[in-house]
């Protein structure tokens, strides 16, 4: 759980009952953490856990630090129900978020060798012998390198925009002839996925491994220095007066063509091998404090680890939830599908919205039970009355069609009745 010192305020509010909205998020992500570290689950489940505490973290740092920030950059004095300022909260929110990185770094350094005894191997570039690295090398000339846009900072190419989540590599290269150093930032393209697989085996590599170790080919005649990853996560918080926005649908459309390219940077990730100069240039062109710079120490973006739980490895995995069919259907399993309005009238019984049941029942129609509601009236109306319908369940998209049809006459005839 998340401590912070408490003042006054805070005690009196927690004497009260209150619990700070934004750490009780961190208490959440902790619990969901601790089973990603359960011994008792399947592998890849814990490595789903892993992943879904990166990606909600992110989503914290979006949503509600950005609001935080926006709160304490304007100077507000008020205080959470729990007596903590919006600078307290952040100040809770960093350590906690360091512990939490702490445990999520060290989790994953648990799963990864029992990955690989369960043959999904994450390797890094040292590790490939020379076959390998000219099957990496052809993937990059065809898939990778047409993709890439290096930018280059000088004081001729201003410092590019970062945008958010986006994974990056921070390039230090220096020109042989005038020994000028120059700092550039290569993207790495979010379409292509995170982990590589290597052709005829379960190894994957991490896709920026493989775009640093051709990094000469995109700064032909230079000289590469280092190169170091880092990420920028940005405000995405959507904001709109629904009382003074003349037309909601446009306002909201402009919020989101806003947020794609936010201009408030609230966190920063950086590799831990970066040096003072690199991190120091991209804290203050991205406006950050020292306290938004966070050193992750393995590999970034956790969330990217998703990709490996679709692998068809049922055994690393929880069994699958099967429907049941009720007791009252199951004799209508093995019924012809004529049956279909028997069919109907026993489904009707456990169709009602109070029905909740884990886990789900299957129909046997084999398909969603289609019902017709039909308006009543107290006086004869001068429609002919609908006979009952004796459709099978295959039949139905046809009756569909011809209840579609008959909907303007019903129309006009319930019309009728009404001016009566």
């Amino acid at each position: 759980m998340v401590r912070v010192e408490a003042t006054s305020e805070a005690v009196e509010a927690l004497e009260l009952g209150y619990l700070n909205r934004e750490l009780s998020r961190l208490d959440f992500n902790e619990r969901v953490l601790a089973l990603a570290e359960d011994e008792s689950l399947p592998l890849l489940e814990r490595v789903k856990f892993l992943a879904i505490v990166s990606q909600d973290v992110d989503e914290f740092f979006q949503i509600r630090v950005a609001g935080l920030k926006e709160q304490e950059a304007a100077g507000l004095a008020t205080t959470s129900p729990d007596g903590l300022s919006p600078r307290e909260q952040l100040a809770a929110i960093r350590s906690g978020i360091d512990a939490l990185s702490a445990r999520a770094a060290a989790v994953f350094a648990v799963l990864r060798p029992r990955l690989a005894s369960a043959g999904i191997r994450i390797v890094d570039w040292s590790e490939l012998k020379a076959g390998h690295r000219k099957e990496l090398r052809e993937v990059f000339e065809t898939r990778i390198f047409p993709v890439l846009t290096p930018l280059s900072v000088d004081p001729a190419h201003p410092f590019p925009y970062i945008s958010n989540l986006s994974l990056n590599l921070a390039v230090v290269a220096r020109d042989p002839e005038t020994r000028q150093q120059r700092f550039a930032r290569v993207k790495v393209p979010p379409l292509l996925p995170r982990f590589l697989k290597l052709f005829g085996s379960r190894r994957f590599i991490p896709i920026e491994q493989v775009i640093a170790a051709h990094l000469g080919q995109l700064f032909p005649g230079m000289r590469i220095e280092a190169w170091y990853v880092f990420r920028v996560t940005r405000d995405t918080d959507i904001e709109i007066e629904i009382d003074e926005a003349e037309d909601l649908l446009s306002g909201l459309r402009t919020e989101l063509l806003r947020r794609k390219r936010s201009p408030e940077a609230v966190r920063l990730e950086v590799d831990p091998s970066m040096t003072r100069e690199v991190r120091s240039l991209l804290q203050r062109e991205l406006q950050l404090k020292g306290s938004d710079v966070y050193v992750v120490d393995g590999l970034l973006d956790l969330g990217d680890l998703w990709s490996l739980t679709e692998l068809k490895r049922p055994t690393l995995k929880v069994e699958p939830w099967i429907g049941v069919t009720q007791p009252r259907l199951a004799a209508l399993r093995g019924a012809p599908p004529t049956s279909s309005p028997s069919c109907a009238r026993a489904t009707s019984s456990f169709s009602t919205p109070m029905t909740r049941s884990r886990p789900r029942s299957s129909s046997s129609c084999g398909g969603r039970p289609r019902t017709r509601t039909f308006w009543r009236s107290s006086r004869r109306s001068t429609e002919r009355p609908m006979k009952r319908a004796t459709t099978s369940c295959a039949s139905w998209a046809q009756s569909g069609a011809d209840d579609r049809q008959s909907r303007p006459a019903r129309s006009r005839a319930w019309e009728a009745t009404l001016r009566r």
